[in-house]
C-alpha cells in the first residue's frame, strides 16, 4: 500500500520566511521614517504660526501672543477675538530625549525643560510677539511617541528676531 504525502521543502519555507523578514525589514524602515515626517510637520506648522503671528504683530500694530497647553499637547493664539487651537498629532508630544543637550544653537547642558519661552501667572508658557517684528527668546521640544526623532524650534537673543528649526540627529543639532 502506497501514501502520498503532500509537504513543503525546506528550501521552500526558508524563501517564504526569506520574503517575510524582507517586507517586515522595509515596513519598519518606512515605519520610522513616517515618524520623522510627522514631527517634522508638527515643527513646520508652529514654525509658520510664529512667522504669521510675528508679520500680524508688525502689520496690525498690535502684540500677538502664543500660548502652550501641555496636558492637551496643544497651542492657541487670539485671532480677531476667536480662538485658533491647534493640538499636535497624536504620535507627536512637547519633550525631549533623555541625556540631550540643548540649546540647539550651543548645546551645553542637559536640557531640563520642553518649553523655555516665559510662564504666565496661571503657569502657562507663552511667546510674545512684539510691534517691532521681535519675538521673545525661547525653544520648544518635539519627539515622537518612541523618543527615537526630535526636533526642536527657537527664538534665540539677537538684534533681529529669527526662528529657527533643528533637528537632533546621532547626537547632534542640525539646522534644518
Amino acid at each position: 500500500m502506497k501514501t502520498n504525502f503532500n509537504a513543503f521543502s525546506l528550501i521552500e519555507i526558508l524563501v517564504v520566511l526569506a520574503i517575510i523578514f524582507t517586507v517586515a525589514t522595509v515596513s519598519f524602515s518606512r515605519f520610522s521614517f513616517f515618524n520623522k515626517f510627522i514631527v517634522k510637520n508638527e515643527v513646520d506648522n508652529l514654525y509658520n504660526t510664529f512667522s504669521f503671528l510675528q508679520q500680524k504683530a508688525i502689520a496690525s500694530n498690535c502684540e500677538q501672543k502664543l500660548y502652550f497647553d501641555l496636558n492637551n499637547n496643544s497651542y492657541f493664539y487670539f485671532l480677531n477675538g476667536k480662538k485658533v487651537n491647534h493640538k499636535l498629532a497624536n504620535l507627536v508630544k512637547f519633550d525631549f530625549k533623555q541625556g540631550a543637550f540643548g540649546p540647539p544653537s550651543t548645546p551645553m547642558k542637559p536640557i531640563k525643560n520642553k518649553i523655555t519661552f516665559k510662564k504666565n501667572k496661571q503657569g502657562e508658557f507663552f511667546a510674545e510677539f512684539y510691534l517691532n517684528g521681535k519675538v521673545d527668546s525661547g525653544t520648544i521640544y518635539f519627539v515622537d511617541k518612541n523618543y527615537k526623532n526630535m526636533f526642536a524650534l527657537t527664538c534665540p537673543i539677537s538684534q533681529v528676531s529669527y526662528i529657527r528649526k533643528y533637528r537632533y540627529f546621532k547626537n547632534k543639532w542640525v539646522i534644518i
